[in-house]
């Protein structure tokens, strides 16, 4: 992932899909934390399972812990432009923008 022009790594620690009135959605929640307590940050992404296309994303909450400092954000409901190209049950991937 690239975030203010840095690339960042993150590892999937969940994944699951559940089952709701209108179809199935699918929540992906990434972490990154290099093995430093003091030093972690976090993206959970929520969207309708196996949909692509613009502005799906459902919830895009981010979150970061560094050097005693909480910042937990939506962007959702920012500016947060954002493209699915592939949700199958394998392989995401997207693109977004926004502040």
């Amino acid at each position: 992932m690239t975030i203010n022009g840095e690339n960042q790594e993150f590892e999937v620690l969940g994944k699951g899909i559940d089952l709701r009135e209108n179809g199935y959605r699918l929540q992906l929640n990434l972490d990154r934390r290099n093995n430093d307590p003091y030093r972690e940050q976090g993206v959970s992404i929520v969207l309708p399972y196996q949909k692509t296309g613009k502005n799906i994303i459902e919830r895009f909450n981010y979150h970061q812990y560094i050097n005693a400092v909480a910042f937990n954000g939506d962007f959702i409901n920012g500016e947060l432009e954002s493209t699915v190209l592939t949700n199958t049950r394998t392989c995401f991937s997207a693109t977004f923008s926004g502040s």
